[in-house]
């Protein structure tokens, strides 16, 4: 696949950290979500602030990464808690 723009929603936690490198390293452009303060890494992503608690939350996230990235060929949901 070619590299497009991706919005990784809980890419501040458990398995993001690995996501987004892979997207970044495959040249793709990265938007990721965070309930807290963005981490220092990895570099090139636009993090968006966002508490994905309801419809209207995930739809604000959604314009801001389309906004920030110019579209979105792909979304990787990791939010949400595991049991």
């Amino acid at each position: 696949m070619a590299a497009g723009r991706v919005l990784v929603t809980g890419a501040s936690a458990a398995a993001g950290e690995g996501v987004l490198a892979a997207f970044l390293d495959a040249g793709w452009s990265v938007a990721g979500t965070t309930r807290h303060d963005p981490p220092a890494a990895p570099d090139g992503v636009h993090w968006i602030r966002a508490d994905l608690d309801g419809a209207d939350a995930a739809r604000a996230a959604v314009d801001d990464a389309l906004a920030a990235l110019g579209g979105l060929e792909a979304l990787v949901c990791l939010t949400g808690g595991f049991a």
